[in-house]
């Protein structure tokens, strides 16, 4: 979250007045697929990773549509625009267009973004208090003594 946080105020900072934000469960490679193949999300996630597919083949953001109460990723219509379509109504004639890789400019190499600003934890830290998503195993402390804000919960 705190590198949304910083990737918002870069943004903000730099004049935007939005910007997207593509979360995935987990990577979505064929393995980690396979791997989560029984979890009851996982008819939702092969849409996903038409999304995942698309971007780390063109580093571009995918087109997301819907229409009859599900999502379209990069598809054409043959006449209008995908994002207007009704998320209720039946799903109209589509093509998919084929994707153009990405190919780096010659003398460029990709680059890894870098946000600056102080990072108020570390995986590190996150790892040391053992505590994910709420959960705190039974022999951990309170919770509120892993919150590390000196917050006291009420008596």
């Amino acid at each position: 979250m705190e590198e949304i946080y910083a990737i918002a105020r870069e943004s903000f900072l730099g004049g935007h007045d939005a910007f997207q934000v593509h979360a995935f469960p987990f990577r979505m490679s064929s393995d980690n697929m396979a791997r989560h193949g029984n979890y009851a999300a996982y008819p939702f996630w092969r849409t996903m990773k038409e999304a995942y597919d698309y971007f780390e083949l063109t580093r571009q953001l995918p087109a997301i549509a819907v229409c009859n109460r599900h999502y379209l990723v990069n598809v054409a219509l043959r006449s209008g625009d995908p994002g207007a379509l009704d998320p209720e109504a039946a799903c109209p004639v589509f093509f998919r267009p084929k994707p153009v890789p990405f190919r780096a400019p010659p003398g460029e190499t990709a680059a890894q973004i870098v946000v600056p600003g102080l990072k108020m934890r570390s995986l590190a830290s996150a790892e040391a208090a053992n505590v994910r998503a709420g959960l705190t195993p039974a022999d951990a402390p309170e919770p509120h003594a892993t919150w590390g804000l000196g917050l006291v919960p009420p008596q």
